[in-house]
């Protein structure tokens, strides 16, 4: 079964983003498991400059990117340990 991670910057406040969430999940537990990972978003002053602006979404940025980064390095091990597991059923280990 599939693993699918929907990931948002901050929380889904309006009521049509939770509703769609909540919609493809479930349309989608029959095939896969479902996650929503709500990342924090980095705040602001009342007034931001656009240096501010600019530094919280490079901040988001970079840990977004991580993030993935994180996710990719998870699936290739587990996509190893499954190879591993075929070949030692397919060798009667």
């Amino acid at each position: 079964m599939f693993d699918i991670t929907l990931i948002t910057m901050g929380k889904l406040k309006e009521k049509f983003y939770t509703a769609a969430a909540a919609e493809y999940e479930k349309r989608l537990q029959g095939y896969c498991k479902f996650q929503l990972l709500e990342l924090p978003e980095h705040r602001l002053p009342d007034s931001p400059s656009q240096a501010e602006i600019k530094a919280g979404l490079e901040k988001e940025a970079d840990l977004m990117h991580r993030l993935m980064e994180n996710y990719i390095q998870l699936a290739q091990k587990l996509e190893k340990i499954k190879m591993v597991q075929l070949h030692c059923m397919l060798n009667g280990h």
